[in-house]
């Protein structure tokens, strides 16, 4: 369904997201862990709409409109999932948004490899 690109983004964010819970697990605590791995979360999940959204696109005009769609989408996602865990758990938000942040580092670095 999707092409190489999407799959090396995807797992270079959730290669980073692991990595990155595992240290705060071990340098922080476990709740710092899990913030970080919900904030890598939520990072796959904007990655995987605005995949989703690609997908979609078809024709120069509709394509325009689904790429400002697509991305008002992801950060309507990113913002709600976020606000959830910031509200609704205990998570410590530093975590969170460095998971978050981290994970969202996972697409440059799967980027900047040619293939």
């Amino acid at each position: 369904m999707w092409n190489h690109s999407v799959k090396r983004v995807l797992a270079a964010q959730a290669l980073l997201t692991l990595a990155t819970a595992a240290a705060a697990w071990l340098a922080f605590t476990a709740p710092a862990a899990a913030g970080t791995l919900y904030g890598g979360a939520t990072a796959l999940a904007v990655t995987l709409l605005g995949a989703w959204r690609l997908t979609r696109i078809s024709g120069a005009r509709g394509g325009m409109l689904h790429l400002y769609l697509g991305l008002a989408e992801r950060y309507g996602l990113a913002i709600a999932l976020l606000t959830i865990a910031f509200t609704l758990t205990s998570l410590p938000a530093a975590a969170t948004v460095t998971g978050f942040a981290i994970a969202q580092l996972g697409a440059l670095a799967a980027g900047a490899r040619r293939d």
